[in-house]
């Protein structure tokens, strides 16, 4: 999902079809939103619980139509896909909404300097311990996260 500021949200769906993107939809997204979608016969209940739903055909080719588009989303939907073929070796399915933050959190944050994004790291993680590496009776230490 994208805000009309430039921020993404990514939610991992097991499934996609027109009931399981309606829940997502209906539980992230307020009722009288405006929804940017393409023709993907999945989006074709939006009309009957959101505001407004406007889309682009890409079939015969339409990208931008008075306005309306989906290529900022899209092109999150690339830089995501080379993320996961260019960085990682294997994605485990169980911490997939792990990496789907990450990338959130990259895209978000693409327009600061190391610094900002740094002091938003710093700032949005007091008091957070590094549980994943107590499941292997690790400690946390600062070796292990430089």
């Amino acid at each position: 999902m994208l805000e009309p500021t430039g921020k993404v949200r990514s939610i991992h769906m097991s499934t996609i079809n027109a009931e399981s993107t309606m829940k997502v939809m209906k539980k992230h997204l307020h009722r009288h939103s405006t929804i940017y979608t393409d023709e993907a016969a999945y989006h074709r209940h939006i009309p009957r619980y959101f505001h407004k739903h406007e889309t682009v055909n890409h079939s015969i080719r339409q990208y931008v139509r008075d306005g309306i588009t989906t290529n900022t989303v899209e092109g999150f939907f690339g830089t995501i896909k080379r993320t996961f073929r260019g960085s990682y070796h294997y994605i485990s399915p169980k911490y997939l909404y792990r990496y789907c933050a990450e990338s959130d959190f990259r895209w978000n944050t693409r327009k600061l300097d190391d610094r900002m994004r740094m002091e938003k790291i710093v700032v949005q993680t007091p008091g957070r311990q590094m549980q994943y590496l107590r499941k292997f009776g690790l400690r946390p230490t600062m070796e292990r996260l430089w």
